[in-house]
């Protein structure tokens, strides 16, 4: 009976398998425990379950993890400026934008309703390697610098690799999910800082899901 309820409620938020229902299931459970322990405010519940859920469907290549991810950066950039992490209000501004392109792309690529993945050659790494994280990484510094000199080293490169991920994601690479795996272990020690344990644990969820989605999104 949990099985079959698991499974109702996994496919009415848009995932298939079985394995990624009771994954999705059991990140929102933590999500609302943790809240309900630390006290976090409604804002941080809802990053924290839209983050959840986003990420799984991502991972499933599901198009319909923009709308969830949208609700999420939304009420993320809230919780980074209350926190003064100036960076990540950067980033997921960039990301907030952005998606709105990812949309229009993944539209394009769709087969049923999964987005077509892709993996990077030696011509994609040398343009992320020589022109984008170069650009990015100097944006990100002077902007942090300028706002967050407290947090700078750590709040730049979780800002730059959290943008370089994003453009990989739009562009539907594979290899993003290596850029999330490091990102999100420095955001749970960077949210650990300002003792945000509720996205502290989202991002420990995400840190496995990365794992997941990696391994989903299999090219040939």
């Amino acid at each position: 009976m949990t099985n079959l309820i698991i499974n109702k409620f996994g496919k009415w938020l848009g995932v298939e398998s079985n394995f990624a229902s009771w994954f999705v299931t059991i990140g929102i459970i933590i999500q609302l425990i943790t809240c309900y322990i630390m006290h976090e405010p409604i804002i941080a519940v809802c990053s924290g379950i839209s983050g959840v859920i986003s990420v799984v469907l991502c991972s499933q290549k599901k198009y319909s993890f923009y709308f969830w991810g949208l609700l999420q950066t939304i009420t993320i950039i809230i919780i980074s400026f209350q926190s003064e992490l100036y960076g990540k209000v950067l980033e997921n501004s960039f990301y907030l934008i952005t998606m709105f392109i990812g949309m229009f792309i993944w539209k394009k690529n769709l087969n049923g309703n999964e987005t077509q993945v892709r993996k990077m050659n030696w011509k994609d790494y040398t343009i992320f390697i020589t022109i984008i994280i170069p650009i990015v990484g100097f944006i990100s510094y002077m902007i942090v610098n300028k706002y967050n000199p407290e947090h700078i080293y750590l709040d730049t490169i979780t800002t730059v690799i959290g943008m370089v991920a994003q453009i990989m994601l739009i562009l539907r690479f594979r290899e993003q999910w290596i850029l999330w795996l490091i990102l999100d272990v420095l955001c749970i020690i960077l949210w650990a800082s300002v003792g945000n344990w509720c996205l502290v644990m989202q991002y420990v969820f995400w840190t496995i899901n990365c794992v997941y989605g990696y391994k989903t999104w299999k090219c040939k």
